[in-house]
């Protein structure tokens, strides 16, 4: 069960957490799915820095949610949309703007971070690159002075 220790895949709790598939609606879809689907930037970054201190990120990476897309796939979706269908998506998804803060679903910065998560520049597009110091002053806000995430140690090896 979440959070009991048994997990998924017979791991820790935290393993097991942050590498679940929900079965409540079949999708199987984990949370770093979910946040970047709902483009969710924060919640993106908050997952990577989790996965990369758990040393779980490359797995959830490569994690198949029921329709067998991982989170890269869902990149290259995201990416591929026109300004129609990423209005679409940003209808679909509104509901949620508030529980983030009253910020609309941002697709291009969760790419931006999967970009980095993966860490193979030639992933990167013109239109979606960005600096590993401004992405860390972006987000000097969401972490303690002085404390470096695991996300940013990942970046670093």
């Amino acid at each position: 069960g979440r959070g009991d220790g048994t997990g998924v895949r017979g791991g820790s709790s935290a393993r097991s957490d942050l590498l679940a598939g929900d079965t409540s609606f079949g999708d199987r879809k984990t949370p770093l799915h979910k946040a970047v689907a709902g483009g969710r930037p924060l919640a993106v970054r908050l997952l990577l820095d989790a996965l990369a201190r758990d040393r779980l990120l490359d797995e959830a990476l490569r994690i198949e949610d029921a329709s067998g897309r991982t989170v890269l796939d869902y990149r290259r979706h995201y990416l591929s949309m026109d300004e129609k269908e990423t209005e679409q998506e940003r209808q679909s998804v509104r509901r949620w703007d508030a529980v983030a803060g009253g910020t609309p679903a941002d697709w291009i910065s969760c790419c931006r971070l999967l970009d980095l998560a993966a860490g193979d520049p030639s992933r990167l597009r013109s239109d979606c690159v960005v600096e590993i110091e401004s992405l860390r002053f972006s987000m000097e806000n969401f972490r303690s002075e002085g404390d470096t995430s695991a996300f940013e140690k990942h970046l670093r090896e």
